[in-house]
């Protein structure tokens, strides 16, 4: 069994997944399979993921009948996976060639902990633009809920037991990965960043259109609300706001 399972969700990404795959084909770390899922895409994404699939037997493809988001094509993915831990990787970002390998090397030597990210750096049209940074600790991180999604999906590794028991949420067109990990931390799962910058995450000429910013603001809501309503339910304040109230 691979030690890292990549995962990586492909909809009409004819146009940059070879760099995707590229990156993670040129890891400094090799103990890996790559699963690659075609989300129901009507360009010629999955005549790529057929070839890539020919030129390494550690690369496995799988296709939706139809477009089933995000969140079902993860969950998908995560549900193929022989990995100790999992590592997404989105079809237009690019790893770092030391990326799986500080990963692997922090979750070995940290058993407490079980999901981890890293600062990344956004780029566009080939350019490197700013760095986006993260908190380290796990209290950081739980305090951060409030303003951010904590650890940024495209640098997420996992051990394999999160995703036995907490899969994305299908309720939600955007913010998943928020709600993912809200309810990692009701679970009790540790979490933790690393201080490098271990990938290329791209930004798109229309990321921030405010007709693109109001679905993630309407999910972000919800899967903050979510968050509350299990807690009420189990009658304990969510750590995450507790401050708030002290203050």
């Amino acid at each position: 069994m691979p030690k890292v399972s990549v995962l990586t969700p492909c909809y009409n990404a004819a146009r940059f997944i070879d760099g995707a795959v590229a990156s993670i084909l040129d890891q400094s770390f090799q103990d890996f399979e790559i699963i690659l899922c075609d989300d129901g895409s009507s360009d010629n994404t999955w005549q790529q993921l057929e070839k890539f699939q020919k030129m390494d037997s550690r690369i496995k493809i799988l296709r939706n009948v139809s477009n089933r988001g995000i969140s079902y094509t993860r969950n998908r993915l995560a549900k193929e996976a022989q990995g100790d831990y999992i590592a997404f990787l989105d079809s237009d970002d690019q790893m770092y060639p030391d990326r799986l390998e500080m990963q692997v090397d922090f979750l070995n030597a940290h058993p407490d902990i079980d999901v981890i990210g890293s600062n990344y750096q956004e780029f566009e049209a080939g350019r490197l633009r700013r760095i986006s940074r993260v908190k380290m600790q796990h209290h950081d991180i739980v305090t951060a809920f409030k303003y951010m999604c904590p650890i940024p999906n495209p640098t997420l590794m996992s051990r394999k037991k999160v995703f036995d028991t907490i899969l994305f949420s299908q309720d939600l067109t955007s913010a998943e990965d928020l709600d993912f990990l809200l309810r990692a931390r009701e679970q009790g799962y540790q979490f933790a960043n690393l201080p490098q910058v271990t990938t290329l995450y791209r930004v798109h000429g229309n990321s921030e259109t405010s007709m693109g910013k109001f679905p993630m603001q309407l999910n972000t809501y919800l899967a903050f609300q979510n968050h509350w309503n299990r807690i009420r339910k189990k009658n304990t304040q969510p750590e995450i706001f507790l401050k708030l109230k002290q203050q």
